[in-house]
């Protein structure tokens, strides 16, 4: 996986024309060493890069059917949709990702990290209510 996503940071080193390059020398690697999370998570920012949501997305929800655990990657899903000004489908995914985090175990729940994630989707919530607000 080192190769294809050194090559990929290569090409989008080289500026905004490489990107593309970039992301097919990563779905290459996806395609040759299977799904690893590194090279989806890079290509899911280059997308984001280049404006373009709905494949950031697309990506993003193959991850998010595979994992066990969502509250992250439904943060970042309302993350993507908030940079796309899909407000409400932002909202309703950081309402999932925050009530994922109330569904875990009590131990689990109360563990620094969760605690963190907890912080950062109220904190993107309450920046969607002011955007509404102006």
């Amino acid at each position: 996986p080192e190769y294809y996503f050194e090559r990929a940071r290569s090409f989008e080193a080289a500026g905004i024309d490489y990107i593309g390059a970039a992301l097919q020398t990563l779905d290459g690697g996806i395609s040759r060493l299977g799904n690893l999370w590194i090279l989806q998570d890079y290509a899911i920012e280059l997308e984001r890069k280049r404006h373009n949501y709905d494949v950031a997305l697309q990506r993003l929800d193959r991850m998010i059917d595979r994992s066990v655990r969502k509250e992250a990657l439904l943060m970042r899903r309302g993350e993507i949709l908030m940079e796309a000004d899909r407000t409400a489908e932002a909202e309703a995914n950081f309402a999932a990702a925050r009530d994922a985090i109330d569904a875990l175990p009590p131990q689990r729940r109360q563990t620094r990290s969760m605690k963190q994630l907890r912080k950062d989707i109220d904190s993107r919530m309450r920046s969607l209510k002011q955007r509404g607000g102006r």
